[in-house]
């Protein structure tokens, strides 16, 4: 049976390296929004809760301003996220 783009777009996720699948990052069902990509060679999807963790570590890195605490703890509380690998601040 031949896979349509979007169920192609699912396999070939975009992850951080290292990351492990657990509930709430990403790897499992309960991340529900993903935004499909496309470079010159590779369709993928890039979930929300990659995003966010994206955005810690440019935060981290001075990349992107401070944000909030009490942002980052609404978006750990919502998504179930892993709080040792976001925010300096949490």
């Amino acid at each position: 049976m031949k896979k349509t783009v979007h169920e192609k777009r699912n396999v070939n996720r975009a992850r951080l390296a290292n990351d492990v699948p657990t509930e709430g990052n990403g790897l499992c069902c309960d991340n529900h929004l993903l935004f499909a990509m496309k470079d010159n060679y590779h369709e993928f999807t890039l979930g929300i809760t990659t995003v966010l963790e994206c955005l810690a570590i440019a935060e981290k890195s001075g990349a992107v301003p401070e944000l909030p605490s009490e942002w980052w703890i609404q978006i750990v509380r919502h998504y179930s996220l892993n709080r040792s690998g976001l925010s300096r601040k949490m």
